[in-house]
């Protein structure tokens, strides 16, 4: 089973069918990409006639090579394919003049309560499926490496209303926000030709968390 290269509309319809998946895995954020320069493939493994794991690789140039990478991905329908799928994707990348390959799954590796304790185990197949491979792995790190969090915090809002929303936080979270209510602050949608407002905001709260901020022009394409 080779990877195949997609059109837009087949990776499209792909998706379609998968259960979970990120938005760094779309056609929106392959054109982002491919306005930031980066040439965009969108390759899959097809097994029984049908696509089981697909993904969006973009390339860079570097000294010596190429930078390909999959962020947030690959998407897949059976994860019994992924191993085949990332050694087909070494042959590809091997092929294509690569220097360096990089994979950001997308997976849960773990999950824990709002206190930081573990409310499952860890699957660490998910890695092993990679190292086997050949595949270095950086560790499961904290703050914002790469300018990218590895972890995600997720609030179930099954059952919750505007009225009850607030009641749901935790016992710190309930008095801040109240405390932010009284402030009388306003949100709204900035227009394009505003969005250096937005990029100041981030730019003090990137020098403030010591991570690297995307340009302006970036925010721009990105709400293009």
């Amino acid at each position: 089973m080779a990877l195949e290269i997609l059109t837009p509309e087949s990776f499209q319809t792909f998706c379609e069918k998968v259960q979970t998946k990120s938005f760094m895995q779309s056609l929106e954020m392959a054109e982002l990409l491919s306005r930031r320069g980066c040439k965009v493939t969108y390759l899959g493994l097809r097994h029984g006639g049908n696509i089981q794991v697909a993904g969006v690789l973009y390339s860079l140039p570097m000294t010596g090579g190429l930078h390909m990478e999959i962020n947030s991905g690959p998407a897949s329908l059976d994860q019994k394919y992924l191993g085949q799928f990332y050694q087909e994707l070494q042959n590809y990348a091997k092929t294509n003049g690569a220097l360096e390959l990089i994979v950001k799954p997308y997976d849960t590796y773990q999950t824990f309560d709002t206190k930081g304790e573990p409310v499952s185990g860890e699957h660490t197949e998910l890695i092993q499926t990679l190292t086997k491979l050949g595949f270095s792995h950086d560790g499961l790190l904290t703050g914002y490496p790469g300018g990218e969090p590895d972890w995600h915090y997720v609030k179930d809002l099954s059952g919750l209303t505007p009225d009850t929303l607030r009641k749901s936080f935790s016992k710190k979270g309930r008095p801040l926000a109240n405390k932010t209510a009284s402030f009388g602050i306003k949100i709204r949608k900035l227009k394009r030709d505003e969005l250096h407002l937005f990029k100041e905001i981030t730019a003090a709260t990137s020098e403030r968390r010591e991570y690297t901020d995307k340009s302006l022009d970036y925010y721009q394409d990105f709400y293009d």
